[in-house]
């Protein structure tokens, strides 16, 4: 290996992704996400069913951008480290898989 590659573990890619910290906000993101409501900091939340989960144009170009960036993801990975509950590390994987 060259002395220039960095190593990171799974755990140093989970860590510290969004920038909510707020742990009754993050449950709050995490009950929306299972009933399919996705939420942005710069708009409304958005009722997306699972066809159009990936496709949607919402407001512009930026909403869908920063859905594919998987912040839900950050959102369900960060609340997990909250309360270890694996339902919301399930929710994660699913939205992916959709």
């Amino acid at each position: 290996m060259d002395s220039k590659e960095i190593l990171l573990t799974a755990e140093d890619i989970l860590v510290g992704h969004s920038k909510i910290k707020n742990p009754k906000k993050l449950e709050q993101i995490y009950e929306g996400y299972k009933k399919s409501y996705f939420v942005n900091s710069h708009y409304s939340t958005i009722y997306l069913a699972d066809e159009e989960l990936w496709t949607f144009k919402a407001n512009d170009r930026t909403w869908l951008f920063y859905h594919h960036s998987l912040v839900s993801v950050s959102f369900l990975i960060d609340s997990y480290y909250i309360d270890k509950k694996e339902d919301k590390l399930n929710l994660a994987y699913e939205i992916v898989g959709k």
